[in-house]
C-alpha cells in the first residue's frame, strides 16, 4: 500500500483503524496519533491498549521493498520511544503485526502477517540500538502456550 492510501485508511472513521506513526520508504515519518492515546492497530485490544503501533509502507511480498532509510528512520524512532517508556529493545519487546495473536483461535486466520519473512529484524534491531541496552542481538522467543488447567501460581490454592 502507498502512503496516500494508507493515510487515508487510517483517517477515514469507518475503517475502524488507527496507528500511532507512519514510516515511508524515504524514512518520513508521520505520527498519526498522539503516544499516550491508544490507536486501533493490533487486532487484539490487550495489544491495542498496551503499544505503540508503526506502520511501514511497504510490500511484504517484495525483499527489496524496504528501504534503508525506513530501517533507520524505523530504528530512530524505536530508540526513542524504548528510552521514553524504558522499553527493552528486543524481539519480545519490539513485535511485528505478525507476532501478534489473535484475540480468539476463530480471529487467528484473519490476524496480519506483516512485514513479512523478508524484513531484518536484526538490522531493525541494530539501527535502533539493541546492542547497546540489551546485550547482543537475537530472535524474538518462542510463544509457548499453556493450558490454564496447568498453571499454578505460588501461594494460591
Amino acid at each position: 500500500m502507498d502512503y496516500e492510501t494508507t493515510l487515508a485508511i487510517f483517517t477515514n472513521v469507518q475503517h475502524f483503524a488507527s496507528i500511532h506513526y507512519v514510516i515511508q520508504e524515504d524514512g518520513h515519518i508521520t505520527q498519526m496519533v498522539r503516544t499516550q492515546d491508544v490507536a486501533w492497530h493490533a487486532g487484539n485490544w490487550t495489544f491495542n491498549g498496551s503499544s505503540i503501533g508503526i506502520e511501514l509502507i511497504g510490500v511484504a511480498e517484495d525483499p527489496s521493498h524496504y528501504t534503508d532509510a525506513q530501517y533507520r528512520a524505523t530504528g530512530t524512532l524505536i530508540r526513542y520511544l524504548t528510552d521514553r517508556y524504558d522499553i527493552p529493545r528486543d524481539r519480545d519487546h519490539i513485535l511485528a503485526h505478525e507476532d501478534l495473536p489473535g484475540v480468539n483461535a476463530a480471529r487467528q486466520a484473519a490476524m496480519h502477517w506483516d512485514p513479512g519473512a523478508y524484513y531484518d529484524y536484526e538490522k531493525l534491531l541494530r539501527h535502533a540500538g539493541a546492542d547497546d541496552r540489551n546485550g547482543p542481538l537475537r530472535e524474538r522467543d518462542e510463544t509457548v502456550t499453556i493450558a490454564p488447567l496447568n498453571i499454578r501460581l505460588a501461594g494460591v490454592r
